[in-house]
């Protein structure tokens, strides 16, 4: 395991490798759950796009004749969608004397990591988001497009909300605009999910701010929730049970319920509630998370961690979107 002093060692000035830089971020404990539940994977472009997959109907009429001539496959292409990369970065620096001293915590090593760290909550964050895409224009950054944009299909958003999505046309994620705030309704979650798992998703995940997840538990909790009794197993210790997290759904579905620390509001007193399915989505990197030295400045030593990303949707009909959620109000039936 890389530690600290062995990052001491590195040369005054050096690279920080990509590889030693993941092994430190993945082994330090973040409160980064769709970083978590998601995979991994590469593109090789600035704009990097997909074909999402599509299955026919089951066919009924499925019945042929022995030794019939073959007239034509089956095969397509779904439709290709695309996301831009993202260039994510943090800067720091630090005196040679910090640096120099015996002392751990003001060193370039200990910036580097804590730099990362701040790196891979942005990208937590803007992952969750209602960003939309665009590219680098001028002197413009390019942005990667956020779930709270991609999901459109099994999306329920407040009053005056506007949805975002693929554009086929220009092929771009829209952003989507908030909607006004209100009370999370379990019959709206309910049909979110139905939804998603109709599309073929198979949905595992609840994911939101924490004040949403503990006014939903709250309900859960409650006698007025129009669920079974709640099962717990038997503790004979003397703790005491006082949330729910798990919801059970129907077609054998199990869901987590997840509290985010590190999603944000998308509007003041405002904040989403993702239906997720794993697999449906993927971190794709360009370059992955790193630490690029800028050389000296006077006496000091100057950094940037970055990051080159994008959020690839396989298929954002398979997740669910419950949007403009008012952190304040208590859940509703």
């Amino acid at each position: 395991m890389v530690t600290g002093e062995s990052l001491g060692a590195v040369e005054r000035g050096g690279w920080i490798s990509e590889s030693v830089t993941e092994q430190l971020i993945l082994n330090t404990p973040m409160d980064l759950p769709l970083q978590n539940m998601s995979g991994t994977t590469r593109h090789g472009n600035p704009y990097f796009s997909w074909n999402l997959t599509t299955l026919d109907a089951p066919d009924l009429t499925n019945a042929k004749l022995d030794g019939k001539a073959f007239t034509g496959g089956d095969e397509r292409l779904g439709e290709r969608v695309g996301n831009w990369s993202q260039l994510s970065t943090r800067e720091f620096a630090v005196s040679l004397r910090a640096n120099d001293a015996d002392t751990f915590g003001g060193d370039y090593a200990e910036q580097s990591v804590n730099r990362l760290k701040e790196l891979r909550r942005d990208v937590e964050a803007i992952a969750a988001s209602v960003q939309g895409s665009a590219a680098t224009s001028g002197g413009t950054p390019g942005t990667t497009a956020g779930l709270g944009a991609w999901i459109t299909t099994n999306a329920n958003v407040g009053a005056t909300g506007v949805l975002g999505g693929w554009d086929a046309a220009t092929g771009l994620v829209d952003e989507r605009t908030p909607g006004t705030k209100r009370a999370l309704s379990i019959a709206t979650l309910r049909g979110v999910i139905s939804g998603a798992y109709k599309a073929g998703g198979s949905p595992s995940k609840i994911v939101s701010v924490p004040d949403v997840m503990e006014r939903m538990s709250e309900f859960l909790y409650s006698s007025t929730a129009r669920i079974a009794a709640l099962q717990k197993d038997v503790d004979t210790s003397g703790v005491a049970v006082a949330a729910v997290n798990r919801y059970i759904f129907d077609h054998g579905l199990a869901l987590d319920l997840v509290s985010s620390r590190t999603q944000q509001p998308v509007a003041a007193g405002s904040a989403d509630v993702f239906v997720l399915d794993p697999s449906s989505f993927d971190f794709s990197y360009l370059s992955g998370f790193q630490t690029v030295p800028m050389g000296k400045s006077g006496l000091s030593m100057e950094a940037i961690v970055m990051a080159d990303w994008g959020l690839k949707v396989y298929d954002e009909s398979q997740n669910g979107l419950v949007g403009d959620i008012d952190i304040a109000l208590a859940v509703v039936a």
